[in-house]
């Protein structure tokens, strides 16, 4: 395999991890607390319990986001690597 051939592999290598950051990003957006309205005096403690699951819940997926940031970011620097390789490679002939 000579240099193009695998500056192109390392390209869409880095394409790929960046999609999986993507899609890390989009799965893990925040969630909205679920309103129960019945009438009851109850209420307020049940929304309250949701607001606070709900908070727990965005805490969770906010760190999932940043992690999926940081792949994505892998996956772009791996992304220009390969191009970089390319690059070079038809410099070279």
């Amino acid at each position: 395999m000579d240099i193009k051939k695998f500056g192109r592999v390392v390209l869409f290598l880095g394409l790929i991890i960046a999609a999986y950051g993507a899609v890390h990003i989009t799965l893990n957006r925040p969630v909205s607390p679920k309103q129960v309205s019945t009438g009851s005096w109850e209420d307020g403690f049940r929304n309250l319990g949701n607001a606070i699951d709900a908070a727990s819940e965005n805490e969770d997926r906010k760190a999932k986001r940043q992690a999926g940031i940081v792949i994505v970011a892998v996956g772009g620097i791996v992304g220009i690597l390969g191009g970089g390789l390319m690059a070079s490679a038809k410099g070279a002939r």
